[in-house]
């Protein structure tokens, strides 16, 4: 039986293979039309199991970062909307100072997205939804935060989803990865995930009752709570920076 720590090894081993062949599309190395190198020979490179190379090209295939050819091999896929959104997953990271810009970004997004999840929102999305808040409750009772802010990530994709907009989605997963990074850190301010919570909530109800304007000033009062916990959680940092100095 794998463990769960097996399973994280082999992800980082497989987003290896992933970082370094991005690394040298963007460099040009590899341009559109080329070849990538055969599976054994990244296998042999990397020193790793060719299954595990096996799930990178096919998680590049899926981003159309690649494509593969069956019996010819992989290719550097032209240039697209879906690589340039990055849904392969490939693990970006953003400094804490960056954060209030992208939640800018987050707000007008979330504003426009919330207005069409009110009006597309199935009843399977409202259940999703809700099984998310549900599971959010529990893990903050348990004092279970990485999990708590997993199910916070799910909500807000399911959010996204409920628009039926394939862009709206993609662009979603990239902010939101390299969003979720930074917005851990808010959990050293007081009171910050219970805010939250009560912002989930607010968001759920009016989309449940398909009131698109309760659920938009839900939304914008839910990540204006946000913006202030970070530059809270920046005002903790610098405190304790400063404390290390004297």
């Amino acid at each position: 039986m794998i463990s769960d720590l097996d399973r994280v090894k082999h992800k980082s081993v497989v987003q290896k293979v992933i970082d370094a062949l991005i690394l040298q599309i963007k460099n040009g190395e590899l341009k559109p039309g080329d070849p990538i190198p055969s599976q054994r020979a990244l296998a042999k490179d990397f020193r790793i199991g060719r299954s595990c190379v096996r799930e990178a090209l096919q998680a590049l295939s899926l981003a159309n970062i690649i494509r593969i050819k069956p019996g010819k091999g992989a290719f550097v896929s032209e240039l697209s909307l879906q690589s340039i959104i990055n849904p392969a997953n490939v693990q970006l990271s953003i400094k804490q100072g960056d954060l209030l810009d992208l939640i800018n970004v987050r707000l007008i997004l979330e504003t426009a997205a919330i207005r069409e999840a009110v009006h597309k929102a199935t009843p399977g999305d409202i259940e999703k939804l809700h099984s998310h808040l549900k599971n959010s409750k529990t893990y903050l009772k348990e004092n279970k935060i990485d999990l708590y802010y997993y199910e916070d990530y799910e909500f807000h994709k399911t959010l996204f989803s409920c628009t039926k907009n394939k862009i709206l989605i993609s662009i979603f997963n990239f902010i939101f990865e390299m969003f979720m990074g930074g917005i851990k850190e808010t959990a050293k301010v007081p009171g910050s995930t219970i805010r939250g919570m009560k912002w989930h909530n607010e968001i759920y109800n009016k989309i449940k009752n398909k009131d698109v304007q309760g659920a938009e000033k839900a939304l914008r009062n839910h990540i204006f709570q946000v913006k202030e916990d970070i530059h809270k959680a920046e005002a903790l940092v610098n405190l304790v920076k400063q404390n290390q100095k004297t």
